[in-house]
């Protein structure tokens, strides 16, 4: 997908079948997918893992801060998504798609858990219990 200001620039490039960003279905798109097939930013690494979904990472790695590197990295370490470089990545895909068409659909399960170990659903509540505790100098339990 793509934003509004960039109709045409990805698929001139010849990098992408680019599409309109679909920002009043993508809650569906997420609650409904199986697999999710993303860049690795800190924003969709969150939606991915506050949804616990197994994800393939192509992370962006020209002209990054190799944030989304690091991302990835992270994810797939914890067990929550594969990594695959943006260089070369069909041939670990299809692979991949190949395990989990049925035969190895526990494998999607494990990743779909793993996220539990790395999102804290409860986050902002935790923040703001610290934040208070600096304010008041008093400490709250988390």
């Amino acid at each position: 997908q793509r934003g509004e200001g960039e109709w045409d620039l990805a698929d001139k490039a010849g990098f992408y079948l680019s599409r309109p960003f679909f920002s009043a279905d993508y809650a569906h798109m997420l609650t409904a997918a199986d697999l999710v097939l993303s860049r690795a930013g800190a924003g969709s690494i969150w939606e991915m893992g506050i949804m616990r979904k197994p994800a393939i990472l192509l992370p962006l790695d020209g002209g990054s801060r190799g944030d989304q590197i690091r991302n990835a990295a992270f994810c797939e370490k914890a067990g929550a998504a594969l990594v695959l470089p943006q260089e070369e990545p069909a041939l670990p895909f299809i692979a991949f798609l190949k395990d989990v068409s049925g035969q190895d659909a526990a494998r999607l399960g494990a990743m779909a858990q793993a996220w539990e170990r790395i999102i804290n659903a409860d986050g902002a509540s935790r923040v703001a219990a610290v934040i208070r505790e600096v304010l008041d100098g008093q400490p709250e339990s988390l």
